[in-house]
């Protein structure tokens, strides 16, 4: 049994994270166990943290690639709404001991992890549309438009980013 991190809708507009104990091989139950499994599987060496000059990056890479994941499950793109919900939630607070990714930390995570952002996303609509996969050609389909939804939800994630005053970064 390993120490994971599994967040878990606790309320209309808010998520909790908390640590459990849950058998790896077990199969998944929920979205957020898909998103999980999935960033657990990203080796170190290609997750790229961000070089926060001022501070400390307060939430490890592979938590921030677990929450930005969810986000954009959620279909939450914008740097600025994932980092109110963030301070908005009790279990990030004490995660990040208080402290957050400032917005301009969130845009360069997002920008130098894409391609693993884009497999985790993958993984997760994968599970949420299982029910209507297929084997045959209709489930080769479906695989293409999964990829095809991944990349268009971190397109637009991007165009937010560049849309978005930034008021935050030079708060160094």
């Amino acid at each position: 049994m390993a120490h994971l991190l599994t967040l878990q809708p606790s309320q209309p507009g808010t998520f909790a994270a908390a640590f459990t104990d849950r058998n790896a091989s077990s199969a998944p139950a929920s979205v957020i166990q898909v998103i999980q499994s999935a960033a657990q599987r990203v080796p170190d060496a290609r997750l790229r943290p961000v070089i926060v000059r001022c501070r400390r990056l307060p939430l490890p890479p592979r938590i921030l690639l677990t929450v930005l994941t969810y986000c954009h499950v959620l279909e939450i793109y914008s740097a600025r709404k994932i980092r109110e919900r963030m301070l908005g939630d009790p279990a990030c607070m004490s995660l990040g001991g208080g402290e957050f990714p400032a917005l301009s930390d969130l845009r360069e995570f997002r920008q130098f992890n894409r391609a693993e952002l884009e497999r985790c996303l993958v993984t997760a609509l994968r599970f949420l549309g299982q029910p209507k996969m297929t084997a045959d050609a209709m489930g080769q389909k479906n695989e293409v438009w999964l990829v095809g939804e991944a990349k268009r939800r971190l397109l637009w994630a991007a165009c937010l980013d560049c849309m978005e005053l930034d008021d935050d970064c030079f708060s160094c």
